[in-house]
């Protein structure tokens, strides 16, 4: 393992990757310290193939350990490259081989096959006819005995990779968009122009989204002010609800974010909406139609909200409120008794609930006791409300 961190290529980390995940399966008996052995190699290869499987190890590895370990290299490979965790993450983005518009042709000699991406960055294929992509295939092309052998199979093999690759993907990037959402994280013009609407890859999630510019004013509410509103078309203009095309400057001040509903007008939401399906766009995650919340008047001056009190809330979802940006709160008795999560300036919010989960994916069911502040509601930035509203209204508490 040592060896191959030092001479390995994007293939050795995507191999690695999968060791991990084989490892880390229930009754694999994979041990911390072997685990350890493979994110050592990864974080020698240091390539972005191979940061980008150590990422998604930090993210969706069962095993706590490993997770911990993985993201310890990460950050590592961000102070090293002068980059914060978010910086690292948009240039660690592969863009898998494609060429500018996002596409990649698979020639096998007399046939020709277009390569997209859906709005999960699942790739599909369709056949090149005349020129132009023909109809969607539901697999991928198998070589004919007319098709040039050489030819059939490499392009066969770049589909295979790219395949893998774009799994991993997938399972990363949107979620960093709607999380980016959810926080209000910006983009300098220039970075969002090189990272995600010009980016081969991410160019395929920008063009499904709403983006905002803002230079950080706020509204009455508290809402970080939108300057103007756009999405990206396929031939890559930044256009309004209008669908008129926007020239941005790249000031200093200003910051591209994907905009929240709370951000939007209903004549924006509808028109933006409108746009998406005449073009028949999937949005990677729910954001126009997004379910938005407020605290009512007499909650707005409350630190602790008790409208789930004496709710029931299976152990399943709570663990996962882990991938919601919510982090595992320990009692006393070290039971898992609360999630938390931190705000800026120094607060927190934290969901309380017993009688406390013990082992990961396990446990009784729990009773929801109080959403806690400890500074009036009506102070907290109105996306995070809404967000920490909206995910445990989504634990199916009853």
């Amino acid at each position: 393992l040592r060896a191959l961190g030092l001479i390995g290529t994007d293939d050795t980390a995507r191999r690695l990757g999968a060791l991990v995940r084989r490892w880390s399966a229930p009754g694999a008996g994979g041990t911390a310290t072997r685990i350890g052995w493979v994110l050592e190699a990864l974080a020698r290869l240091g390539s972005d193939v191979a940061l980008m499987q150590l990422d998604a190890i930090a993210r969706k590895n069962r095993i706590a350990t490993a997770r911990h370990a993985a993201a310890e290299k990460l950050a590592q490979a961000a102070a090293e490259r002068g980059l914060s965790g978010d910086e690292l993450e948009d240039r660690i983005a592969p863009d898998l081989g494609l060429d500018e518009r996002g596409g990649l042709l698979l020639d096998f000699g007399p046939r020709q096959f277009h390569v997209g991406f859906d709005e999960a960055l699942v790739p599909f294929v369709r056949e090149s006819v005349e020129g132009r992509p023909g109809a969607r295939l539901a697999t991928a092309p198998r070589p004919r005995a007319s098709d040039d052998a050489e030819r059939a199979a490499a392009a066969a093999e770049r589909f295979k990779a790219l395949k893998q690759d774009a799994a991993t993907v997938a399972a990363q990037q949107p979620p960093r968009l709607e999380r980016a959402m959810r926080t209000g994280r910006g983009w300098p013009v220039e970075d969002f122009r090189r990272f995600i609407a010009g980016h081969p890859l991410m160019r395929h999630l920008a063009e499904r989204l709403v983006w905002g510019v803002t230079e950080g004013g706020r509204d009455a509410r508290g809402l970080t002010l939108l300057r103007a509103a756009f999405r990206v078309s396929a031939e890559g203009e930044w256009v309004d609800a209008d669908e008129v095309p926007q020239t941005l400057d790249d000031g200093a001040a200003a910051r591209i974010v994907v905009a929240h509903p709370l951000q939007l007008s209903a004549a924006q939401i509808a028109a933006f909406a409108q746009q998406f399906a005449d073009y028949e766009l999937i949005q990677p995650f729910e954001q126009l139609h997004r379910a938005v919340h407020a605290p009512r008047e007499d909650e707005r001056a409350l630190t602790a909200l008790t409208r789930w009190s004496g709710r029931i809330a299976r152990p399943g979802p709570l663990w996962a409120l882990e991938s919601r940006g919510w982090l595992r709160g320990r009692g006393g008795g070290g039971a898992y008794d609360h999630a938390w999560q931190g705000l800026s300036g120094g607060r927190a919010l934290a969901l309380r609930f017993g009688p406390g989960l013990d082992n990961a994916g396990a446990g009784e069911d729990q009773t929801l006791d109080v959403l806690h502040h400890g500074h009036p509601f009506g102070e907290l930035d109105p996306i995070v409300f809404s967000e920490a509203v909206r995910d445990i209204d989504a634990l199916g508490a009853r």
